[in-house]
């Protein structure tokens, strides 16, 4: 009897998630589907936009529901925004290029959306919401967010495993030979459908009108005083240290160091998001979250430096443009939480989404600025030997220094793979044959056959050793 009313409440639960969200989980069951067909597909990529399509739409749905909860919307306007969704969807699909034609940056834009998106499912209970039981109700639907992720992921974690001995014993015990397919299947079935329906079966009704009484685990609290502070503290000395070496020794800062105060900087506003609900309470939380803030300043400025170093010497790239943004982001986010009386941490996600979605298109976007970055780098070096006059590419017999032929390589292999080579090719008496060879060799012949160099993406330094170009750090 036990077991009966276990296993009737357990279909209650999925029938009750079906309802909540009937068109976030038809997506996920068309998306599953089409996943199994591409694993037994000759040509699987021709799939591909169809399933990115299908896992956007995911995303949208689900942030709808929680808007139509929010927003007590009508049965009327409801159906009216799944239609506007689907109409969104439909000119999406068709907007995404043939996958024979597609770029890294298609993907990237998708990789963007998607994280916007995610973020949205965050806060869009909230955006209606003012004064501080709004942002408590905000911290405490976040933490059940995330706890119900990691639930989520031990759960189809463990079951995968337990299904994957299961079958790879029976190959083992009973020489019943099991297909690599077979793994692959469960996969995309439990991810698909099983950590779908079970994250959302826990995903709060109507999060906006929750209690903000925080539920905060003493172990979390734990976790982020002894763990995460000291481990910030220790970074921001490592980087004040290195700081100060570079002033002293002269040197010029690392490529990597934009990235390593980033990381450092985000780890910050997660140790301070950790210790949010403590800081009417706690007193040397409230302190620590300012010193956060306050030295994150410097090191923005440090960022900006080590930035401005690579672009000048080697242009913007789409990596480079995000962390200009995000640079400019970390500034904003550390003068905001200093300055103001309200510190509402829903600005975080908030303005995420917002540079996510608004920089992966338009001509003020990381790939329109990239692009014409690296197409001007290219266009001054072959300007500079001599090689293009009045807009037309001309050959020449001169020798065109070992530093140049690579950055022409470099340059020519980033356009070809991130946003094909159309915005130089007018520089040439025809058009680019790219069907006389594979794909990957499309840049080798590009600058060997049109611009008559011998291909190569490193040249030899003064200490004779090979100096390779970092065109995406």
């Amino acid at each position: 009897m036990r077991t009966f009313f276990s296993l009737q409440a357990l279909f209650q639960g999925v029938l009750t998630t079906i309802r909540r969200f009937p068109a976030a989980l038809l997506a996920c069951l068309a998306g599953t589907v089409m996943g199994l067909i591409m694993i037994h597909a000759k040509d699987p990529q021709r799939w591909v936009n169809i399933e990115l399509t299908l896992s956007f739409a995911v995303l949208l749905f689900v942030a709808a529901v929680l808007f139509f909860e929010a927003r007590k919307l009508s049965k009327t306007h409801q159906r009216l925004t799944h239609a506007g969704i689907l109409a969104f969807l439909l000119v999406y699909y068709f907007l995404l290029p043939d996958v024979a034609d597609a770029y890294f940056q298609n993907y990237i834009r998708h990789a963007m959306w998607t994280i916007g998106f995610v973020l949205a499912v965050t806060f869009i209970p909230f955006v209606f919401q003012r004064g501080a039981p709004a942002i408590a109700r905000f911290w405490e639907y976040n933490r059940a967010l995330l706890f119900n992720v990691i639930l989520t992921g031990i759960w189809t974690g463990a079951i995968q495993a337990g299904i994957a001995i299961a079958l790879a014993s029976v190959d083992l015990l009973f020489g019943v030979r099991i297909d690599s397919d077979r793994y692959t299947e469960v996969w995309v079935v439990l991810i698909g459908l099983f950590a779908t329906t079970f994250f959302l079966s826990r995903l709060q009704g109507d999060p906006s009108r929750a209690n903000e009484t925080v539920g905060y685990p003493k172990e979390v609290r734990l976790f982020a005083q002894f763990v995460l502070v000291p481990l910030e503290a220790l970074y921001f000395l490592i980087l004040y240290a290195y700081t100060i070496r570079i002033w002293m020794t002269g040197e010029w800062p690392d490529g990597q160091l934009s990235y390593m105060i980033l990381g450092f900087s985000f780890l910050g506003l997660v140790t301070y998001l950790a210790l949010y609900p403590f800081r009417e309470h706690v007193t040397w939380v409230r302190h620590a979250g300012t010193a956060l803030f306050v030295a994150m300043i410097p090191q923005v400025g440090m960022l900006f430096w080590a930035l401005w170093l690579r672009v000048n010497e080697y242009g913007l790239t789409e990596n480079r443009y995000f962390v200009f943004v995000f640079g400019w982001w970390l500034l904003a986010m550390a003068i905001y939480f200093i300055a103001s009386h309200v510190k509402d941490i829903r600005v975080i996600p908030v303005s995420v989404f917002l540079i996510a979605v608004f920089t992966s298109f338009g001509s003020w976007g990381a790939f329109a600025i990239s692009e014409r970055s690296q197409v001007a780098r290219l266009e001054n070096i072959i300007i500079d030997n001599g090689l293009l006059v009045d807009g037309t590419y001309v050959k020449s017999s001169a020798t065109i220094s070992n530093e140049d032929r690579a950055q022409v390589s470099s340059i020519v292999t980033y356009l070809n793979d991130h946003y094909g080579l159309g915005a130089i090719e007018g520089w040439f008496w025809e058009p680019f044959a790219y069907d006389v060879v594979p794909d990957w060799q499309v840049p080798e012949y590009v600058v060997s056959h049109y611009f008559g160099m011998e291909y190569g993406t490193q040249y030899f330094g003064g200490n004779g050793q090979d100096v390779p170009f970092f065109l995406d750090r």
